[in-house]
């Protein structure tokens, strides 16, 4: 409370990899440094979290009210639907690239469950093929720390797009989300159609 706290990537990450920085954010840590120059799932949400205030005319948010008070956090869980995509690559979409859905957030999010959906071969406007009956819930008790991520994966793993949301600022209700490529630059023309509800 009386001080400013920083933390940063460990020296011994040779390969400039990086930490969660919702480990730290839930613990009250008010900088968290990044590698940016890594693309990977840590540094996407990183930059997210700061479009929450003002986007990229603002490099700061204010402590959220949960860091404030002890009151009790209790899990809420979130369906998701994932309709279409829209320009989902440059390319046309391999019969076996697919799209995952997943929590990043502080450790006790790690225990959700990581969801596979395939996509119709049309990158134009492709639809979600859903092979399985259950439907996409997570339980979230940090909403403010927590991501919603989406990424869009091909045959070999490799990533073709990303997109995330904090859990704090999901609008219930059907959503775009726009995503971003492999350098992390947002597309105008690539989206997914998803739906989010409060079980």
């Amino acid at each position: 409370k009386s001080n400013m706290i920083r933390v940063y990537p460990d020296a011994s990450r040779i390969s400039s990899s990086n930490f969660n920085p919702c480990d730290f954010w839930v613990n009250g840590v008010q900088m968290a440094a990044m590698n940016i120059q890594s693309p990977d799932d840590f540094a996407i949400i990183n930059r997210i979290k700061f479009l929450e205030n003002g986007g990229n005319q603002s490099g700061y948010l204010l402590k959220p009210s949960s860091l404030k008070n002890s009151k009790t956090i209790n899990f809420k869980t979130y369906r998701i639907d994932v309709y279409s995509g829209q320009i989902i690559d440059k390319t046309l979409l391999d019969e076996n690239d697919f799209l995952e859905i997943y929590v990043i957030g502080p450790y006790e999010e790690e225990f959700n469950q990581k969801y596979k959906l395939n996509f119709s071969s049309n990158f134009i406007h492709p639809a979600i093929i859903k092979k399985f009956k259950d439907q996409i819930e997570f339980n979230i008790r940090f909403p403010d720390f927590s991501f919603f991520v989406f990424k869009i994966r091909n045959s070999s793993s490799k990533m073709k797009m990303i997109g995330a949301i904090p859990v704090c600022c999901c609008r219930l209700g059907i959503r775009v989300l726009e995503l971003f490529d492999q350098d992390f630059f947002m597309s105008k023309y690539s989206y997914l159609l998803l739906r989010i509800a409060i079980k």
